[in-house]
Parts: structure tokens; C-alpha cells; sequence
């Protein structure tokens, strides 16, 4: 079987998942909070402590508090990934982006105020480039299962004070 071959039978079995599951390549949770918009700001700009609410990772490490080109490293399941910020709005929002083959992992958070004093948290992961097309399968259905239980662990933590 050619190489031409094993990608068009992976893109129709991709293709196909994706109707029968919704997106693997792109998913998004939402989480509320009576938590403040501040309290869950902390835990995302504690790179560090990212691994005490994402059960995903093993550790990470910024080289510098995070902002727009800020660098840094993921450890989950034993390997280790750079990671760069590729969007930032102070207090709101940012965007990282880790290199995959042939391919990249963009995850976005953003937070909204809301009227009654809590917040209301997004996490969006997305697969892009033709390794996220091909590695979606794979990787995007743990990712999407992980999501609610991560969001979760934040929400109590930021709840918590």
C-alpha cells in the first residue's frame, strides 16, 4: 500500500469520526464560577501550577510570566513539549500554540465577567495543520474526554480561594 494510500484511507477515518462525534480536531468547555474573574486569572498565570488543575500534565515551566512570545515547557506522559503564547490580552485571555509533526496544538482560555460577581471560563484546544488532521483521532478524543474534569479542578480551585 502506497504512502498516498494509508493518508487518504487516515482522512476518510478521520472525516468520518469527526460526523459520528462531533469535532476531535476542535473542542471547546465552558465552566461558571462564583469565583472572581481574578481568581481564575492567578491559576492560569501560574504556569507552574497548571498541573494541580490539568491532570494532563506532569509539569510546565514559562520562562517568564506569561505575555505575548513568552516560551515554555509541557510534560505529559513522559515527553516534553515547547510551548509558545501566541495571544495575550491582560486579564481576559491568551493563546499558546505547541509544535506538533507537521501540524500545531492551539489552545485558548478566556474569561468573562460576569454581572453577579463570578466568572464565566472557556478552554478551547484545536488540532491545525495537516498533523492535527492525521493525529486528531489519536490525541483529540483524550484531550476532549480530559477537558470537563480539568475544567472542573480549576473551577473548585479558583472557588476556593
Amino acid at each position: 500500500m502506497s504512502m498516498l494510500s494509508v493518508l487518504v484511507i487516515a482522512t476518510a477515518v478521520s472525516a468520518s469520526a469527526e460526523r459520528a462525534e462531533g469535532s476531535i480536531r476542535n473542542f471547546t468547555h465552558t465552566e461558571v464560577t462564583t469565583a472572581a474573574p481574578n481568581e481564575v486569572w492567578a491559576r492560569w498565570m501560574d504556569v507552574a501550577g497548571w498541573p494541580t488543575w490539568d491532570t494532563e500534565l506532569t509539569s510546565a515551566q514559562a520562562d517568564a510570566p506569561l505575555a505575548l512570545g513568552v516560551t515554555g515547557t509541557l510534560e505529559s506522559g513522559g515527553r516534553t513539549s515547547p510551548f509558545e503564547v501566541i495571544g495575550f490580552e491582560p486579564d481576559r485571555r491568551y493563546t499558546y500554540e505547541v509544535p506538533l509533526p507537521a501540524g500545531r496544538l492551539v489552545v485558548e482560555r478566556h474569561l468573562e465577567p460576569l454581572d453577579n460577581g463570578g466568572t464565566r471560563f472557556t478552554h478551547t484546544v484545536s488540532l491545525k495543520g495537516f498533523g492535527g488532521w492525521l493525529l486528531g483521532p489519536m490525541l483529540g478524543r483524550g484531550f476532549r474526554a480530559a477537558l470537563p474534569g480539568v475544567m472542573q479542578a480549576l473551577k473548585n480551585q479558583a472557588e476556593a480561594g
